[in-house]
């Protein structure tokens, strides 16, 4: 379920990386593109799946030994313009980098 959502913000997250785009510009998804998009029928019940995911990500934060990530550190939203990931705090990197010890 946040798995769904995460990947669907990723998208506009990785094309703004790759139009190296200045944090402050990266774009938010619409909110009826995101409803759309994860056939989720209502303002509130989206709110509710990012509020859920939100709490997994804490979950997994503090299982890992890290400290909780603040409301808006993975996935922010703005009333008028959507959600998107943070770009202050996101960074997106392929499976096998997170694999590999760098010296």
């Amino acid at each position: 379920m946040g798995a769904e959502l995460l990947i669907f913000l990723a998208s506009f997250h990785r094309q703004a990386t790759s139009d190296e785009v200045a944090p402050e510009r990266y774009p938010f998804a619409q909110t009826r593109d995101v409803l759309s998009e994860l056939d989720i029928e209502g303002d509130e019940t989206l709110r509710r799946r990012v509020f859920r995911c939100r709490k997994q990500i804490e979950k997994l934060a503090k299982s890992a030994g890290d400290p909780s990530p603040s409301m808006d550190d993975v996935i922010e939203n703005h009333q008028w313009h959507g959600y998107r990931l943070n770009p202050d705090v996101v960074r997106i990197v392929a499976i096998t980098e997170l694999n590999e010890t760098r010296p």
